[in-house]
C-alpha cells in the first residue's frame, strides 16, 4: 500500500491584501485553486471549487471520479456567480492530485489541471513539470509561434484560456503517474512559479527533506523575490510504495547500464516504469499515460514482432511482396 507524507502552505504574499488561493489536503486528495475576479470574488470561486472537489471526490474516489469532480466544481462556480451579481465573471484555476486504484487494483497518482496552477515531479533529484499552463502565451508556444523563453516573459502568460467558471463545459488535462518511494510531487499556484525559477525550486526540494519545512522555504523565497501574488504550495512525498521501487531497482540491476550522460530523464523514467511492469504478475501490468511516446514505442515493438512471425509463416514469396510496399512511421 502506498503511503504519503505532505506539507502545505498558503500565504497572501507581499502585495495583495486578501488571499484568493485555497488548498485542499486529505488522505488521498490534494488540490490548489487560484481564484480571480476581484472584490473577493476570486476567493469565493476558489473556495467553491475546493469544497466541491472534496465532496464530489468522496462519493467516487477514482480517476474518473476526480475528472467528474472537476466538472462538478466548474458547474458550481458558474451557478454561484449567476446567483450573486457581485461575483459575476469570477473563476479559478485548479490543480489536483489523487491517490487512486487503477484498473488492476494498483495505486496510481492521477493529476488534473485547469489553468496555470502547476504540478511538478521530483524523481531521482531531477525536477519535471507535469502539467501545461492554459494561457495564451503557452498556447502560442505549443503551436510553435513562440519560444519557451519568450513565453516565460510574455504578458499574455497571465491571460488564461481555460479556468473553472469560464464555460459551461470544461475539460481538465489528466496525467497518470506510477508512484515510487522517494518521489516528490509539488502542486503550486503561480504565486510560487512566477517568483521562483524551476532550478531554485528543484534545489530547495532536493535540500529539505521534511515536506512541511520545504513548503515554508518555498513560500519564503517567493516572498523575498517579490511576493506579488498569493502563494500556495503543497508537497506530497511517496514515503512507501509497497516494495515497488525495490522490485524495479532489482530488475534494473540485471540490465546492463548505459554509459553515463547518454540517457535522458524521460528515458530513465520510462525504463523504470517498464522494468517495474515486467516485474509484476502478467495480470498487474498496465501502461501509464504519463509518457505517451513510450507507449507508442512499446506498441511499435510488439507490432514489429508480430510482423516478423508473419513473414516467417508467409515464406519467401510473401516476404518479397510484403517488403515491396512503402511504410511510413508517424
Amino acid at each position: 500500500m502506498t503511503s504519503l507524507r505532505t506539507g502545505a502552505i498558503t500565504d497572501v504574499g507581499r502585495v495583495r491584501t486578501n488571499n484568493e488561493d485555497q488548498l485542499l489536503v486529505t488522505e488521498a486528495l490534494f488540490a490548489v485553486a487560484d481564484g480571480m475576479g476581484g472584490h473577493a470574488a476570486g476567493e469565493v470561486a476558489a473556495q467553491v471549487a475546493i469544497d466541491t472537489l472534496r465532496e464530489a471526490f468522496a462519493e467516487n474516489a477514482t480517476a474518473e471520479g476526480l475528472i467528474d469532480a472537476v466538472r462538478t466544481a466548474n458547474a458550481k462556480v458558474i451557478e454561484r456567480a449567476e446567483a450573486d451579481p457581485e461575483t459575476r465573471g469570477m473563476g479559478t484555476t485548479v490543480c489536483a492530485a489523487a491517490l487512486v486504484p487503477d484498473d488492476d487494483g494498483n495505486d496510481t497518482v492521477v493529476i488534473v489541471n485547469v489553468g496555470d496552477s502547476r504540478a511538478y515531479l521530483l524523481r531521482d533529484g531531477e525536477l519535471s513539470q507535469i502539467t501545461e499552463d492554459h494561457s495564451v502565451a503557452d498556447e502560442l508556444k505549443r503551436a510553435g509561434q513562440m519560444t519557451e523563453e519568450q513565453a516565460a516573459v510574455d504578458r499574455r502568460r497571465h491571460v488564461l484560456t481555460r479556468v473553472l467558471g469560464m464555460d459551461a463545459t470544461v475539460t481538465p488535462d489528466r496525467f497518470d503517474l506510477d508512484p515510487f518511494r522517494g518521489d516528490r510531487i509539488l502542486l503550486a499556484s503561480d504565486g510560487l512559479t512566477n517568483e521562483v525559477p524551476d532550478a531554485e525550486i528543484a534545489s530547495i526540494l532536493r535540500r529539505i527533506d521534511d515536506p512541511g519545512e520545504a513548503v515554508r522555504e518555498l513560500a519564503r523565497v517567493a516572498k523575498n523575490n517579490g511576493g506579488a501574488d498569493n502563494i500556495t504550495v503543497i508537497v506530497i512525498d511517496v514515503a512507501d510504495d509497497d516494495g515497488k521501487a525495490e522490485n524495479a531497482s532489482a530488475a534494473l540491476a540485471k540490465d546492463p547500464p548505459r554509459p553515463r550522460g547518454l540517457i535522458t530523464a524521460a528515458e530513465r523514467d520510462s525504463r523504470l516504469r517498464d522494468l517495474d511492469a515486467e516485474s509484476r504478475p502478467p495480470s498487474a501490468v498496465r501502461s501509464a499515460t504519463f509518457d505517451e511516446p513510450t507507449r507508442r514505442r512499446r506498441k511499435l515493438k510488439i507490432t514489429a514482432f508480430g510482423l516478423a512471425v508473419l513473414l516467417v509463416i508467409a515464406g519467401a514469396v510473401g516476404a518479397v511482396l510484403f517488403l515491396g510496399r512503402p511504410w511510413y512511421v508517424s
